[in-house]
């Protein structure tokens, strides 16, 4: 059983049998206790890691090769610790992330086959052309990723860096949510055995899904953003993934965004999944008049009444969320330290 403190939206089922009373008092989030966990962290992470003297850019490790087996089985017991002892895995179980950490990022049992490859010039030209910086590109039921495959010493220091929501680690689970988001009709016919539905038909059917996909982008980015960044130390602002997506994927409409990003915040404080918020997102259409993506916003009542929650309760969950995953990556980063440590000064012991 892991030995972490109960995440905050498990705590709504205890709210389904509220009072009228209790209703108008509002829910009640403990702020101050994950406050004081929060500084807590911080402060331990921040005197670890100048124990260990890592530079800002954590690249000072190099592994000699008689102790590289040593190091390997340091890192197992990383991926262990952080499994036993925090929540910090639980955005991946949809994706399959934590797979690539033990058997290699190139070998992991993922939602979708995943392929890394390098950038060929005409996805060079496009990504400077039309979306900036590309780190890799989800099909209906693939993942190409244009990176080198990391071993694990990088991902070790990139998990102490900024959690497990890191760079590599934060593109390959961006990728694969967009798998997520195309889970139905399509998927169908593409697990069915050959001649099973016309060629041109089956053809047809994944164009529409893609231009769905196309008119849908700024949904489907901030889903994708918000769910692979959730994790990370480092998490952006939302104002931040806005400017990035609008410039990045030419996306103008800003009330589609701002939209966007609100629903899917509350739905994952809400206790939904990457799999179930990717249902919602595949059947979302954008309400112009409410401005609102229906499907998810009906979710989103849903819930409310369910647990019997105000405007102000949800919000207070949201960021109450924010923390507890904060705090859940800071407990990953601590251990991944701590192990980093622990085999540093076995090898300073060996070597008097």
């Amino acid at each position: 059983m892991k030995e972490t403190e109960p995440k905050i939206y498990e705590t709504l089922k205890q709210q389904e049998e509220r009072t009228p009373e209790e209703i108008k008092e509002g829910l009640k989030v403990d702020f101050e206790r994950l406050l004081e966990n929060l500084n807590s962290l911080e402060k331990q992470y921040s005197e670890l890691k100048k124990e260990l003297s890592l530079d800002e850019k954590g690249k000072t490790m190099v592994i000699p090769k008689e102790h590289e087996k040593k190091f390997q089985e340091s890192w197992e017991n990383v991926i262990k610790r952080i499994e036993k002892e925090t929540d910090a895995f639980s955005d991946w179980e949809d994706t399959g992330v934590e797979s690539g950490l033990i058997l290699g990022l190139d070998e992991g049992n993922y939602v979708a086959p995943v392929e890394f490859r390098k950038k060929t010039l005409l996805t060079y030209l496009y990504s400077i052309i039309v979306r900036g910086n590309i780190g890799g590109r989800a099909e209906l039921d693939a993942v190409k990723l244009y990176l080198k495959v990391p071993d694990f010493l990088k991902l070790w220091l990139a998990i102490i860096k900024a959690g497990p929501g890191s760079n590599i680690l934060e593109a390959l689970d961006h990728e694969l949510i967009h798998v997520l988001q195309h889970t139905g009709e399509v998927h169908e016919i593409l697990r069915q055995p050959d001649g099973f539905i016309e060629g041109l038909q089956t053809l047809e059917m994944m164009k529409n899904a893609e231009n769905k996909a196309f008119q849908n982008r700024a949904l489907n980015e901030m889903h994708a953003y918000k769910s692979s960044t959730a994790i990370s130390s480092k998490r952006p602002l939302t104002s931040e993934l806005i400017k990035h997506i609008k410039n990045g994927y030419k996306v103008k409409n800003i009330d589609q965004l701002t939209a966007a990003a609100d629903l899917v915040d509350k739905l994952k404080a809400l206790g939904l999944d990457d799999t179930e918020i990717g249902r919602l997102v595949e059947q979302a259409e954008w309400n112009k008049k409410d401005a609102t993506w229906g499907a998810l916003n009906r979710e989103v009542g849903r819930l409310g009444s369910k647990y019997k929650l105000e405007t102000e309760d949800v919000e207070n969950l949201v960021l109450a969320d924010r923390m507890e995953r904060k705090i859940q990556s800071l407990k990953a980063q601590i251990i991944a330290l701590e192990e980093m440590t622990k085999v540093a000064e076995s090898f300073k012991d060996s070597a008097k």
